[in-house]
């Protein structure tokens, strides 16, 4: 028996160090090294709406790193990382009603996309920022023991999207999309004060930084968009207005676009998106 428990722990001392040497190794690239991005005077961040919507090829000097249903939470964590290394002139980040809907609220503690959220930003160091927001620290921890400890890797930067889409339309799923944006167990949810929060704190980092904001309206499905309850509505007619005055600049396309230019009835699809990445720049210099 004596001999079987210190075979046995010996085989666990072997196991925790070879997990333990791959962390420092993980941990020292993480420091030692830097996120594959460009430096442009033009940096769009944001959500799916933005990563599909905004093709950077039709802008002058530009790069989209949006990810599919990033809070603003998130968004900070990467701007605070990326600015010193980037070094814009101008921001564009995505600014809907669905931002400010504390259905963000849940993607760190969300069995969808808790996980996924982990993945993306556990190179960030995201202990630290968690605040308020509900967290899974299981499925942190068990991302942070895949993402370092079971081998070495070259690259630890999964927060940085890009632009892609495709052509083709289905806007059948309005329905589907109001409830995931808007209610929770279909019980209506609130404002997020998370959400405006982090919006606050991106405002103050890029004027310290003196990087011009411009919050970027993305054009949905009218299927979509006449199911968006009133509530949301007013407060992000309310917020849009004291942004405003404070000096943001939000651009808000509203013309009408056909069916055939949306992916489904929330997000354009790639010829969609070449048409409202023209108006863009053209809002753009309007607003410049």
């Amino acid at each position: 028996m004596e001999v079987f428990i210190r075979k046995f722990m010996s085989f666990v001392a072997i196991v925790c160090l070879y997990f333990g040497v791959n962390a420092v190794i993980n941990l020292l690239i993480i420091e030692s090294t830097e996120p594959e991005v460009k430096n442009t005077s033009l940096l769009i961040m944001g959500d799916s709406r933005v990563k599909k919507a905004i093709d950077p090829k039709l802008l002058p000097d530009a790069q989209n790193i949006a990810q599919l249903a990033e809070p603003y939470y998130i968004t900070y964590w990467k701007l605070k990382e990326l600015l010193p290394l980037i070094e814009p002139n101008t921001l564009m980040l995505g600014f809907g009603a669905h931002n400010i809907s504390s259905f963000n609220d849940y993607k760190l503690i969300d069995g969808k996309w808790s996980a996924e959220m982990f993945t993306r930003t556990y190179s960030l160091n995201p202990l630290y920022h968690f605040d308020a927001l509900p967290v899974d620290y299981k499925a942190l921890c068990k991302v942070v023991w895949q993402q370092t400890c079971v081998y070495p890797k070259l690259s630890h930067y999964k927060y940085i999207g890009k632009y892609d889409n495709i052509d083709y339309s289905k806007i059948s799923d309005a329905d589907e999309s109001i409830q995931r944006h808007y209610y929770r167990a279909d019980t209506l949810l609130t404002v997020s004060e998370v959400s405006v929060s982090y919006l606050d704190s991106i405002i103050d980092l890029t004027k310290e930084n003196r990087v011009e904001l411009i919050l970027i309206n993305v054009p949905v499905h009218s299927s979509y968009r006449k199911k968006i309850p009133q509530n949301f509505i007013d407060n992000y007619l309310d917020l849009s207005s004291k942004l405003v005055e404070s000096g943001v600049s939000i651009i808000s396309e509203d013309s009408n676009y056909p069916d055939n230019l949306f992916l489904n009835s929330d997000h354009l699809n790639k010829n969609g998106a070449q048409r409202f990445t023209r108006e863009l720049r053209v809002a753009l210099a309007r607003v410049k």
